[in-house]
């Protein structure tokens, strides 16, 4: 096969061209390797054993050879195959100056093949596209069942000495880039080799199907995997800054890997910046969603790296998404190293391996920083924060959302959203899809959307995991249904304006860019148990569209060091999340004075107490703190909060009023039910009349079933007993009689 070497050469039509060039020089070797071995096509006549071995003369002829021709020379053979080599060479260069594209170079580029490794590949490729080398391979390797090119075949044909084939053994080694890459792997065919050389190389499916052109990714990983083509077009100002910024790391230093941790809230628009980072860069994106890759997955690593590798291949920037929620399975992604007190999320585990091995630039999302360890520290790590935003950017996306939507809402129900719920855009956007889907959907809807639908579907969406740690109350009170004293009331009114204009205050104002901290709304509510407080907190929360939690303090108080605070942490930061009132009952339980230092124990309580005022004055949202002991507070907290509300005992008309809203119109009512006489004589809180008028209610419903006051005396001498009162003659007045007959009645 006599070729010109020095005229000009062609570029390759296509990838197809390059590969049946590459084939015809393994053929060259095999025809090689067959005269060396004596091989020729002489045998003649049947043979009753066909089928059951390769002869030479099957081999011949699958080679298309005539027959009874004598031994081909092997100098000639492998002098034809050097020069086709050679000529296959130049002509892939050419061809990638055409641009051509030909998937070897490709694949050679993206994972830092060398060209030996490029022949085992190739050796290993033959069988994918022509049966025939099942037959030479099995021949070659005097074993029908080894259809493939063994190690020590694949070294014997593309090194003719002894000495190239030992150099060259080290590129096939179990820790070179061909086996490290999962591009080969050693068949498993059932039948052990007596050495290593003597084992089946097999080319992984997907490479296969990438050198032939197939870009179809791995069915194994679609349900975590997503690649996003780049969309032309996109800007922002946050991408457009970081694409310069890795255009500028990838020129100066492309062989480092880059990784961007994109930090943030959930719905910010992490992926978004990232997705048109990559547009910018003209690049495509593979998003890998951890915690379903974790769920659905067991063992992780393998199917990770098959991903990543995926990355690699398409070639795409490499998206994990879901660091910070991975669930059961998460131990088989971190590395267990701690840092100041956490553990790397990532670290030295299989995310880190896969990521080193194939991905070039890799974006991690995450709300948390991470702390780089292992072999993180050897890669260029970029920080890109994306704040929650203050309110005057809240108003400004949930104007651009609305206005996508079509749903106009006025200025001031756009302010309050914004003030009410600290959402990201994100967040917005899929409660303004399920306001809609229920104006559309719901029964007797005219189809509009309004801000109140709006506030309803962004509490269900917002509904903080605060189970085991927090009593969710539903709230069912209105103002009307206080029972308080002008100034109180005045102060209630207050806190829910304060709430409701937040974002004119601190957004259009300006009053957000003076403070850094206590944007929050904290408030004491003191007094007596059994005057309101809770159902304060019910009317604001109400009033507010927004959800109550009762913290339950035997759920946050640990014994152990520590957990209190971790306990406190996640309230807060859920209830952060979540745009939800936070109600500490017998709050001086955990919000009491600090003690002097007498013991461990002393030192720790005060800790617990500093982290809270840290952390009270941090949180952005609603917290109530109720307590019958405001004497027991901490000073320091009292300088944090906005409001201190007292709740006074009622005096006789609030009682009056508390006894006749307690009544519901429905109640079966006798005509003796004097409520002048149930005010002026029991001085009772609104708690103490609720529990009097449903016993007494439960009462009737056992005797005839109209509430009387014989039955209400008698349920108020049940409350006065369960407080530790006498409950005398003296309190009970002209209906003593009534009482002192129930005690017989019963």
């Amino acid at each position: 096969m006599d070729r010109d070497m020095s005229g000009p050469v062609a570029p390759y039509a296509d990838n197809w061209e390059h590969i049946a060039d590459e084939l015809a020089r393994v053929e060259l070797l095999v025809r090689a390797h067959l005269a060396r071995m004596g091989v020729s096509s002489s045998e003649s006549g049947p043979d009753p054993l066909r089928g059951l071995y390769l002869s030479g003369n099957e081999v011949q002829r699958l080679l298309s050879t005539e027959a009874h021709d004598p031994p081909a020379d092997v100098g000639a053979l492998l002098a034809q195959a050097a020069d086709l080599g050679a000529s296959v060479a130049r002509r892939r260069a050419v061809s990638l100056d055409a641009g051509v594209p030909l998937r070897f170079p490709l694949l050679a580029r993206r994972f830092g093949l060398t060209p030996h490794e490029e022949q085992f590949l190739i050796l290993c490729l033959a069988p994918e596209v022509d049966h025939r080398y099942e037959t030479f391979y099995a021949y070659l390797n005097d074993d029908l069942t080894r259809k493939g090119a063994t190690l020590q075949l694949a070294l014997t044909l593309l090194f003719e000495r002894p000495a190239e084939r030992a150099r060259a053994h080290s590129v096939i080694a179990g820790d070179s880039r061909l086996f490290r890459a999962d591009l080969l792997h050693f068949a498993d065919d059932g039948q052990p080799a007596a050495s290593r050389l003597g084992r089946v190389l097999r080319l992984d499916e997907r490479i296969a199907d990438f050198l032939l052109g197939l870009d179809r990714p791995p069915g194994v990983i679609e349900p975590f995997a997503r690649l996003t083509p780049p969309v032309a077009g996109r800007r922002s100002e946050t991408a457009t800054r970081l694409a310069t910024a890795l255009r500028r790391h990838l020129n100066g230093s492309p062989d480092r890997r880059l990784l961007v941790q994109l930090i943030g809230p959930p719905g910010i628009g992490r992926h978004t910046v990232a997705e048109t980072t990559c547009a910018l860069l003209e690049t495509a994106m593979l998003r890998i969603d951890l915690d379903e890759l974790a769920a659905l997955s067991d063992p992780v690593e393998p199917v990770l790296r098959l991903a990543a590798r995926e990355a690699l291949l398409q070639p795409a920037a490499l998206y994990l998404a879901g660091l910070d929620h991975l669930p059961g399975k998460r131990a088989h992604l971190e590395s267990g190293d701690e840092h100041g007190g956490r553990v790397d999320p990532v670290g030295r585990g299989p995310l880190a391996r896969a990521i080193e091995d194939f991905s070039w630039l890799t974006f991690l999302e995450s709300e948390r920083p991470i702390v780089p360890a292992g072999r993180w520290r050897d890669h260029a790590w970029l920080r890109v924060h994306l704040p929650a935003g203050d309110d005057a950017a809240r108003v400004h996306w949930w104007s651009e959302a609305l206005a996508e939507a079509g749903v106009g809402l006025a200025a001031a129900e756009v302010a309050a959203l914004a003030g009410r719920f600290r959402f990201t855009p994100g967040q917005m956007r899929a409660a303004l899809r399920a306001a809609w889907d229920e104006a559309q959907l719901g029964p007797s809807r005219d189809g509009r959307v309004s801000a109140s639908d709006l506030a309803s579907a962004c509490r269900a969406q917002a509904g903080p995991l605060l189970e085991g740690l927090a009593q969710r109350i539903e709230p069912r009170y209105a103002w009307a249904d206080l029972v308080l004293p002008p100034t109180p009331l005045a102060q209630l009114r207050e806190m829910t304006a304060e709430v409701r204009h937040r974002s004119r205050v601190y957004g259009d104002w300006g009053f957000g860019e003076k403070l850094s901290r206590g944007k929050g709304l904290a408030a004491l509510f003191s007094g007596p148990s059994g005057t309101g407080k809770t159902m304060a907190a019910e009317v604001i929360a109400g009033d507010l569209e927004l959800d109550l939690y009762r913290i339950d303090l035997s759920s946050v108080v640990s014994k152990y060091i520590g957990e209190t605070e971790k306990n406190l942490a996640r309230i807060f930061g859920e209830a952060e999340r979540g745009c939800a009132v936070l109600l500490f009952d017998e709050a001086d339980a955990l919000f009491g004075k600090r003690s002097e230092v007498k013991d461990a124990h002393d030192r720790y309580a005060n800790i617990e107490i500093s982290y809270l005022l840290q952390r009270i004055e941090a949180y952005e949202g609603v917290a109530i703190l109720a307590t019958n002991l405001k004497r027991n507070m901490d000073e320091a907290f009292l300088r944090r909060l906005q409001f201190i509300v007292e709740f006074p005992f009622p005096d006789v008309g609030q009682r009056r009023e508390i006894w006749r809203q307690l009544f519901p119109a429905r109640a079966p009512r006798a005509g003796d039910v004097d409520l002048d006489f149930l005010a002026a004589h029991l001085p009772l809180t609104g708690g103490n009349i609720k529990n009097i008028v449903l016993h007494a209610a439960f009462l009737a419903a056992a005797d005839g079933g109209v509430i009387n006051m014989a039955q209400l005396m008698r349920a108020a001498k049940r409350e006065y007993d369960k407080i530790g009162q006498l409950g005398s003659e003296a309190d009970f007045g002209r209906y003593w009689p009534l009482v002192r007959a129930g005690d017989r009645a019963s």
